[in-house]
């Protein structure tokens, strides 16, 4: 029978099904232009030239970037990329946070460590956090800042996922089943598989969920003040460096904001609607799956 939290469920599941069919087919897509080859000009029938960007027309549906690319098939090609990277940081941090919490819910003090630990991340947002560490000159020049930034945002938010998994597993830890099963000496590491992961694998999903919407409103923060996950430095004549970024993930299309806000608001306009999309995509499987297993419980 359909009702509200079904309707949320599937639209969810829909929804994020696309953008992953997306992401895999991309270049496939008979209105992608997969080549995304730059052109400093555009010639048009007539023979007259215009400079990019460009609005949209019959050509450019959504107009074209600042190097001329058609912009719908740069954001298109992008979704591969915008995904892994929020996948591998929601991935990472509850690979990370789950047996720390599990470790805190049976270790006092490491609990108490923990409970420091996050506080510590918690006096300043994270995306101030991120900000201020991605601005270290050796990850500002590293060849592998890709996977220091990936690092960092996992490490400023880990202490939430550690601490909320913690919560969950002190909640079952005296149930007379895991009582049973260190009476008859089960190993910390079984322990942990059968009796704390097993049953709380429906709340870490709908968390799992939810942290992948969370890394893309981050990731699209950074995007705002021109912070990505990946660049190349080119030093000018007068001895300072540019940064130009290379990728195609959705927020590189925020560089220059404030210049697109007067000459090219179809730029950020366009990334922006695509990263909102995703993210309530993610909310609403989220928010589907909380609910499915809500009432399952109490159907039980």
């Amino acid at each position: 029978m359909w009702n509200k939290q079904s309707i949320i469920l599937w639209i969810g599941i829909i929804s994020v099904s696309l953008l992953l069919c997306i992401s895999i087919f991309a270049p496939l897509l008979p209105f992608v232009q997969p080549d995304l080859e730059k052109q400093l000009y555009i010639k048009l029938e007539d023979g007259s030239m215009l400079v990019p960007p460009l609005p949209a027309s019959e050509d450019y549906p959504i107009g074209t970037d600042r190097v001329g690319r058609d912009l719908l098939s740069v954001l298109i090609m992008g979704t591969k990329e915008t995904l892994l990277i929020v996948l591998t940081v929601a991935v990472l941090r509850f690979l990370l946070g789950v047996p720390l919490g599990f470790l805190a819910s049976q270790k006092k003090h490491f609990k108490s460590f923990l409970g420091f630990w996050n506080q510590l991340f918690s006096y300043i947002p994270s995306f101030f956090l991120v900000m201020i560490l991605a601005f270290l000159p050796y990850i500002v020049f590293s060849p592998k800042r890709f996977w220091w930034m990936i690092g960092i945002m996992v490490v400023v938010e880990v202490g939430k996922i550690a601490m909320t998994s913690c919560n969950t597993f002190e909640q079952i830890k005296e149930k007379e089943y895991v009582q049973a099963g260190i009476v008859v000496g089960t190993s910390p590491f079984f322990l942990f598989l059968r009796y704390y992961l097993k049953p709380t694998r429906a709340a870490l999903l709908v968390q799992f969920v939810f942290d992948i919407s969370r890394s893309m409103l981050l990731l699209a923060q950074l995007g705002f003040v021109g912070i990505f996950i990946t660049h190349v430095a080119k030093q000018q004549e007068d001895g300072s460096f540019y940064f130009y970024n290379t990728s195609l993930n959705w927020p590189v299309a925020l560089e220059k904001i404030t210049l697109s806000m007067f000459d090219a608001l179809w730029i950020p306009l366009w990334s922006t609607t695509f990263m909102v999309i995703a993210i309530i995509s993610f909310n609403l499987l989220g928010e589907g799956l909380k609910q499915y297993f809500h009432s399952k419980e109490h159907r039980a």
